[in-house]
C-alpha cells in the first residue's frame, strides 16, 4: 500500500492532536509537523525523516499508524528519486502533455500514463 500526500497530512494532523505530549516526547516534532502541513512532494518526504525521528518517544493509541504511513509515503517518494513512477513502477520519460502535466510529476512523481488513469484524460486531446 502507498500514503498519499493526504493521508501523510491527516497523520501529521494526529500528531498534532496529541497536545499533552508536545513538552515531552513530541518536543521537536511539532514544529516539523506543522511546517509538513504545507509541504507535498519531495519536500514533504524531507519532512516526513525529520518528523519521524521526533517521535521515536511518542506513545499513543495511533502512533504505530502514524509510522507506518509516514515511512510508506518515505519509501514511495524514495522511488521517485530514482525516476519510477510511485503506481505503475515504470521509469518516467520526460515525457509530459503540457506544463500541468509536468508540475504533476514533480509533485508526485507519476508518469503521463498514469496521471491520464487518475485525473482522466480531456477528450479534446
Amino acid at each position: 500500500m502507498s500514503s498519499t500526500t493526504k493521508e501523510v497530512h491527516s497523520v501529521i494532523k494526529r500528531i498534532l492532536a496529541d497536545e499533552r505530549a508536545y513538552r515531552t516526547s513530541l518536543n521537536y516534532a511539532v514544529g516539523y509537523c506543522r511546517a509538513g502541513l504545507t509541504m507535498s512532494g519531495h519536500e514533504l518526504k524531507v519532512q516526513t525523516l525529520y518528523i519521524l525521528n521526533n517521535i521515536t518517544h511518542w506513545r499513543h493509541a495511533d502512533a504505530k499508524l502514524v509510522r507506518k504511513v509516514l515511512k510508506e509515503y518515505k519509501e514511495e517518494m524514495k522511488a521517485v528519486d530514482h525516476g519510477d513512477c510511485p503506481l505503475c513502477g515504470e521509469k518516467v520519460l520526460d515525457e509530459f502533455r503540457d506544463a500541468l502535466s509536468k508540475r504533476e510529476y514533480e509533485i508526485s512523481g507519476m508518469c503521463q500514463s498514469c496521471q491520464d488513469d487518475v485525473f482522466g484524460r480531456n477528450e479534446s486531446e
